[in-house]
């Protein structure tokens, strides 16, 4: 419930949820990367893993987003 992600006009605003109060602010320019993830879990319940790899070769990830935000924010990134 606490995981999200807000797509930003410069930059993803990543909120990792519980426990973990820290968010995230990745400009779109250093984006290397961003895919969808999802295991048997996920396959089952709906939801996924967003992982966005940064330059310097570091990885955020979000999980528990229902796939269809992780899949908008996705597009979003590759516009």
């Amino acid at each position: 419930v606490t995981a999200r992600i807000d797509v930003m006009p410069h930059a993803l605003l990543l909120h990792p949820g519980f426990p973990s109060v820290r968010q995230h602010m990745v400009p779109y320019r250093s984006i290397r990367s961003v895919r969808v993830v999802r295991g048997l879990g996920g396959r089952l319940s709906g939801a996924a893993t967003l992982v966005v790899e940064v330059a310097g070769g570091s990885h955020r990830a979000v999980a528990d987003l229902a796939q269809g935000e992780a899949e908008a924010a996705r597009a979003a990134v590759l516009v």
